[in-house]
């Protein structure tokens, strides 16, 4: 009997320990964003399958960027690579992913040539954007969710996208995160009358780290949950005969990159400029360069500060 008693409780450890084990290769557990960045597409969805939007976003933390499309875009490190991830269903679980390792969001814009339901074919302004290599007209989405953008053809608008562009007529944005009319937008075209109001969005600060003749570096410091973005647009002036004026160019076909940059929570960013090719070296004087950031907020809802910081250009000894 003793033998027995004994037989049977080693079975009882035994099944517990197997119900155990079981137990636990069937619970899975989100994989590591970073992990997933040296994976090919077809690896990531199929790593990815299964899981819900609520599951990532207690995994990773709400995504940098809402998608076109139902879906989100995660920022991976400091390098300007992503992780697009799209959803179905209502449960929104995981349809695919796709990696992006093509610098940081971009943007253009564009006259409205045809608007459909959803889409409309936008034709690029010629500002020397990256992607007027590929082609100048681009299908535009319009809706989100339930959600359309109010426009209309001959309507000026702005586009961010991040990724590639598919080389077809007109060509496809494979992931487009917002699109709004221009005219909710800032420029430089009256920069003095912006100034009255820079440097006053608060928990957001602009410095001036290092200058020379030919360039300069500048942080950009945020301290709040705003999603701010900045371009390589700048505006350089100097101070003469009593007023700041603008260095003049020394081409007459000038543009910046677009590209959008973000300066992230508590983590300073920091902006290269070098003006060789627009502007020369300077000569010794007093300087500023006046920059925008963007406070991006949503589809269609954002507005625009502009920031300064000034410099001088010694004389040589």
């Amino acid at each position: 009997m003793k033998r027995k008693k004994w037989n049977l409780r080693i079975l009882l450890v035994v099944t517990t320990a197997s119900l155990a084990l079981g137990g636990c290769q069937g619970t899975q557990k989100v994989p590591a964003v970073e992990k997933l960045a040296s994976m090919d597409d077809e690896k990531i969805s199929e790593k990815l399958s299964g899981f819900t939007r609520e599951e990532l976003v207690n995994a990773w933390g709400e995504p940098d960027y809402d998608l076109f499309g139902d879906g989100d875009l995660f920022m991976i490190g400091e390098e300007g690579d992503s992780l697009c991830v799209y959803y179905e269903g209502e449960d929104e679980s995981v349809k695919y992913a796709r990696l992006n390792m093509f610098g940081g969001v971009q943007d253009f814009t564009g006259i409205i040539e045809d608007d459909f339901e959803n889409t409309a074919v936008v034709r690029i302004d010629d500002n020397g954007y990256s992607i007027c290599g590929s082609g100048h007209l681009v299908t535009v989405d319009l809706t989100k969710g339930e959600e359309r953008l109010d426009v209309e053809v001959g309507d000026h608008v702005y586009v961010q996208y991040i990724g590639a562009v598919m080389e077809s007529s007109p060509l496809q944005l494979m992931d487009q995160i917002s699109v709004s009319v221009i005219e909710n937008a800032g420029s430089f075209e009256d920069v003095d009358d912006a100034l009255l109001e820079a440097n006053t969005l608060e928990g957001v600060t602009m410095t001036l780290l290092d200058v020379t003749p030919t360039s300069a570096k500048i942080g950009i410091l945020n301290t709040t949950d705003l999603q701010i973005q900045f371009g390589d647009d700048y505006n350089l002036q100097v101070y003469a005969e009593d007023d700041w004026k603008d260095v003049p160019y020394l081409i007459d076909n000038w543009a910046f990159n677009a590209i959008a940059y973000m300066a992230l929570k508590d983590q300073q960013a920091e902006w290269d400029v070098d003006w060789t090719v627009f502007h020369g070296e300077l000569e010794p004087g007093k300087y500023r360069i006046v920059k925008a950031v963007m406070d991006f907020r949503g589809t269609g809802d954002w507005s625009e500060h502009h920031f300064s910081v000034e410099f001088e250009i010694p004389e040589e000894e």
